[in-house]
């Protein structure tokens, strides 16, 4: 009887285009942060960058995945979801009390944190579908 194709152990795979599409993302969070005036605008790049770097020496020293560098890849989309979510807070007060930034800024700025609210999911989901990169890659079945 033939393997079902989930079941058939593969490799995992690589997380590089991940972190550096975080990097990106990072960088796009503090420039809504810092066009929306939240403060301090240092915070939320600071913690995810220090979880980046963390995660990707847990990961690289192991050299593959483990519950460690899954721990420290929820913690840092965790941030990620934060840092969007008191970006959305701003943007929101911004479009109806009133914002330094004009219509054109509101929208710049409102479709900068939606591309990178797309990004921070796809992540999440990439990590949590089917118990994750590594329960895909041993050909466990999803949940």
């Amino acid at each position: 009887m033939a393997e079902l194709p989930w079941r058939v152990p593969t490799r995992a795979e690589s997380r590089r285009p991940i972190w550096l599409t975080t990097l990106l993302v990072i960088a796009g969070q503090t420039w809504v942060a810092r066009s929306l005036a939240l403060r301090p605008v240092w915070i939320f790049p600071a913690l995810s960058t220090a979880l980046l770097v963390a995660s990707i020496a847990v990961f690289e020293r192991a050299h593959g995945p483990g519950r460690l560098s899954r721990a420290l890849s929820y913690a840092f989309a965790a941030v990620l979801v934060s840092a969007n979510a008191a970006s959305l807070v701003l943007l929101v007060e911004g479009v109806f009390i009133g914002s330094r930034l004009g219509a054109v800024g509101l929208l710049t700025t409102g479709l900068a944190l939606w591309v990178a609210d797309v990004a921070v999911f796809a992540l999440l989901y990439w990590e949590l579908d089917g118990g994750g990169v590594e329960s895909r890659a041993a050909g466990e079945p999803g949940r």
